[in-house]
């Protein structure tokens, strides 16, 4: 599945982190909100 930029750039952000406490990241959802972006 293809993710978006803000998607991919978040899960760039994340991934490190995650593995870093030895756990997978299945994935992310970012879901736009206008000026509430969650």
């Amino acid at each position: 599945m293809k993710l978006s930029n803000k998607s991919q750039a978040l899960y760039d952000m994340i991934a490190p982190a995650v593995e870093a406490c030895g756990v997978d990241l299945w994935g992310i959802e970012f879901l736009p909100q206008g000026k509430r972006s969650l």
